[in-house]
């Protein structure tokens, strides 16, 4: 009986111990969370703009980890334009990502966004699991590629160093993390 007792009571020790860790765990990851959402773009930038911003983040595909390169993040309060530079160290390619507050002319109107994407000559579209990104060749750009995005009411043009496979773009936007 007393052997019951004791081992019943080792249990229940064991089970507190391993939620306590759990419960620290989990505070320590949310914590860590909210730290670096707080310092990933600066306060300054933060304030101007009002709208939900998309920045590239660690991703546990070590080889193809995006950076946001903080001292290259800028904002032009004129046009409202957000521009942030992804850096994927392992490889040297970059990524210019420029956001807006999605246009109201595309919730107006409806065929305005598909007008916008057949302008920059979108030749495909994936379907992933950051939502619909549409795949450009603008004109200006000689043969070189811009994604396009529309989530969330923001609206996401992003020019990589180098033409990208679907899947190198798949893996680019599965890395975008939301502020705010």
């Amino acid at each position: 009986m007393a052997y019951k007792k004791t081992r019943r009571r080792l249990v229940v020790t064991f089970t507190v111990l391993l939620l306590s860790v759990i419960v620290v765990a989990a505070g320590a990851f949310v914590l860590k969370q909210m730290a670096e959402s707080r310092t990933v773009i600066s306060q300054q930038i933060l304030d101007q703009a009002d709208f939900i911003i998309f920045y590239p983040g660690d991703t546990t595909k070590l080889d193809t980890v995006w950076q946001l390169q903080k001292d290259r993040t800028s904002y032009d309060k004129e046009s409202g334009v957000l521009t942030l530079h992804a850096l994927q160290a392992s490889t040297g390619r970059q990524v210019v990502l420029n956001e807006q507050p999605t246009p109201g002319a595309f919730a107006d109107v409806p065929t305005q966004y598909s007008r916008m994407l057949n302008t920059l000559n979108e030749y495909d579209e994936l379907q992933i699991g950051f939502g619909t990104v549409a795949l450009t060749r603008p004109k200006e750009l000689n043969g070189g590629q811009s994604a396009v995005a529309n989530k969330a009411g923001t609206l996401i043009f992003a020019k990589p160093s180098v033409n990208f496979t679907n899947e190198e773009w798949r893996d680019f936007f599965d890395s975008l993390r939301i502020l705010r």
